[in-house]
């Protein structure tokens, strides 16, 4: 079986003997018209008010948008062309209207990956800033604090504006259960401290935190409670297909209608697997999802529950961006692959230190099947550095290494059974009976 595997904007290819298990996720139509079913949603919202209702209730004069940068791959300006347009014939002036990338504790954007978010247009017409979790003056104090307790900081801009809305993307995410809704504001446009919070050692050591789960999962309860608190009047969130094209779009209530988004993406995306696998082999999601060596992980977590204990994960990311942050590179390069003084430190402490989370939901797939049945198949790492990440290197060299890498894991295994999931973090593998 020729395996094709995405790998940065191309593929990958192995040709794979043995027993190969290669499930599908459902077909789906894209939408025809994304700008018209924004429309359409903007009208008659999910278990929500119309926008113009709001304004004109409010008498609102300022309006935030959230937008998600570019790790994701969201149709930005198809989204926001209708919110500007609605927003406008309410009453509400191009200058008063910001729209705010919810970076997290992802680096700025630059001027051109602006143009590619937005398209040239918005941004020369409108206010468009990135969130900065780490500056002070950018950032107000909530009055209330969340149902665990805790004081949450949020981007000044968004808390003041009188309407708030937020798009993105629902897609699986391997610690809050599904992306989009309330994570365009948290981690989105929060402090670092409640960044740290979210992915703390606390929430993440729950089983529950996974893709595939809502309820129970307490970095998506936690998250929901603080966009409860900032406030968000609408989501305007799609699903999209293997190709990153839309397949449906959700406009309402934080909650209520990004669920809806989820149970549609929960009939394409999870895959019925009936055996554990002996060898996985998957991607990080391609462009631009496996840009760096720390989105990369979510491809590493994605087969965990269907992959034997002692089994082999090989994961194909291209990584062409590096490691990361200078904070995560640090971090990986200190522990030098002894994941277990990792583990064992981050318990012992309080603190937690940047990204130290992505760490932490690799180093569970370690326990599964150690640094040697981890393969990260790129070239944009070298080998060197590559070994001292927790990972094993790829075999080979160039547009071979994935067929290297897979030839030399399956010589002195006899009848393996394989998986291929292409699809990596953008998949949910489930074990059944």
């Amino acid at each position: 079986m020729l395996a094709k595997i995405p790998y940065g904007r191309s593929t990958l290819s192995a040709e794979i003997a043995g027993t190969v298990d290669l499930p599908a996720t459902t077909r789906s139509s894209p939408q025809p018209d994304v700008e018209g079913s924004v429309w359409a949603g903007l009208q008659r919202p999910i278990d929500a008010k119309p926008i113009t209702d709001l304004i004109h209730e409010r008498r609102a004069k300022t309006a935030c948008i959230l937008v998600s940068d570019a790790t994701r791959p969201v149709p930005n300006e198809s989204l926001l062309r209708p919110i500007l347009r609605t927003l406008e014939s309410a009453g509400i002036h191009p200058y008063d209207i910001t729209i705010l990338i919810a970076t997290g504790l992802h680096r700025v954007t630059t001027d051109e990956e602006k143009r590619r978010l937005l398209g040239p247009e918005i941004p020369a017409a409108f206010t468009v800033v990135d969130h900065d979790a780490r500056d002070a003056s950018a950032l107000i104090k909530l009055g209330k604090k969340t149902p665990a307790g805790a004081t949450v900081h949020v981007n000044r801009r968004y808390a003041e504006a009188d309407v708030k809305i937020a798009t993105g993307l629902i897609e699986p995410h391997f610690m809050l259960g599904y992306s989009g809704g309330r994570k365009s504001v948290c981690p989105g446009i929060v402090d670092l401290r409640t960044v740290q919070r979210l992915h703390g050692p606390t929430l993440l050591g729950s089983p529950q935190a996974k893709a595939g789960v809502l309820d129970g999962n307490p970095c998506h309860e936690e998250a929901l409670a603080v966009a409860r608190l900032v406030g968000v009047d609408l989501i305007v969130n799609v699903t999209i297909d293997r190709y990153q094209q839309v397949v449906g779009v959700y406009v309402g209530d934080v909650d209520a209608a990004h669920r809806a988004g989820v149970t549609e993406l929960e009939g394409r995306c999870r895959l019925e697997v009936f055996a554990p696998a002996d060898v996985v082999i998957t991607s990080a999601g391609g462009y631009p999802l496996d840009a760096t060596f720390y989105q990369a992980v979510k491809g590493f977590v994605a087969p965990l529950d269907v992959v034997k204990p002692g089994g082999v994960i090989i994961c194909c990311a291209a990584c062409g961006d590096g490691i990361g942050s200078d904070a995560y590179r640090d971090l990986m390069l200190k522990y030098d692959g002894n994941y277990k003084r990792f583990l064992k430190d981050i318990r012992a402490r309080k603190t937690v230190h940047l990204d130290q989370w992505e760490y932490q939901m690799h180093a569970r797939v370690l326990e599964k099947v150690g640094v040697e049945g981890l393969f990260c198949v790129t070239d944009g790492i070298g080998r060197d550095t590559l070994a001292r990440l927790s990972v094993t290197p790829p075999e080979g060299e160039g547009r071979g290494i994935l067929q290297a890498t897979c030839d030399a894991v399956l010589a002195d295994r006899d009848d393996p059974a394989i998986l291929v999931l292409p699809e990596g973090p953008y998949c949910i593998p489930v074990l059944v009976d």
